[in-house]
């Protein structure tokens, strides 16, 4: 009696170790097909919000895209989408003003800055954080209990011009003294990261596609290095 106990205590502890890695397929399955939805959506998206998106090419999970037109302060936008392996798609969206992140060790006023950036987060939908090397962002995250949130992606992707004018809010904390000093010197020169021949050659209607800068790779972050912010 004691064997066919023990057999049987055997029997159950190989099941339960060969469904293991059927679990973890199963889940891969969901992230794999929410990727694929994700990179259709954004093809047709992306025209119609003024941006175009690719694939990170050192992450399969994440999207990158860039908005450029229609902004009065920020140089563009990075946008980047993360599918999660936790049923997520997460937002993060980095401002660029000046040719560069807004960066909390390098800003005139940190303490202005980052005391606005949370005052901004009862504002709207977007939270406001920093990453590992204290570049800023604004972050919005949706969850997939519901099925595959394409409305909710699209209102999230309109919603990244309004981020303008908080930076253009955030600019006597970059550059130190009033907001007015801070628009002459940035507007008075050139704005913009894409010249116009370079804009015309692309037809894409003042979207850079691909700008490297400070050293990134191709100008595209890795997500997975971004943390929020929060206070003490």
């Amino acid at each position: 009696m004691g064997s066919v106990t023990r057999w049987m205590a055997a029997i159950a502890v190989a099941g339960t170790l060969l469904s293991i890695p059927v679990f973890a397929e199963q889940a891969q399955d969901t992230r794999d097909q929410t990727r694929r939805k994700l990179g259709q959506l954004l093809d047709g998206l992306g025209p119609k919000v003024n941006m175009t998106f690719r694939q990170h090419k050192e992450t399969e999970w994440t999207y990158v895209g860039v908005l450029s037109s229609r902004l009065i302060y920020a140089d563009r936008m990075e946008v980047y989408l993360l599918v999660t392996d936790q049923d997520e798609i997460r937002f993060q969206v980095f401002p660029i003003y000046k040719e560069k992140y807004i960066n909390l060790d390098k800003v005139k006023d940190t303490g202005g800055l980052m005391r606005r950036m949370l005052g901004a987060n009862l504002q709207g939908f977007f939270y406001w954080g920093a990453d590992r090397q204290n570049d800023i962002f604004a972050g919005y995250t949706i969850t997939l209990e519901s099925g595959f949130p394409a409305e909710a992606i699209d209102v999230v992707l309109k919603s990244v011009l309004n981020l303008d004018k908080l930076v253009g809010e955030f600019r006597q904390f970059i550059e130190g003294g009033s907001v007015e000093s801070a628009s002459s010197s940035h507007l008075g020169g050139k704005r913009r990261s894409c010249n116009d021949e370079f804009i015309s050659a692309l037809g894409a209607q003042g979207i850079c596609q691909t700008i490297p800068h400070g050293g990134r790779i191709e100008g595209w972050r890795m997500e997975a290095d971004a943390v929020p912010w929060t206070a003490a």
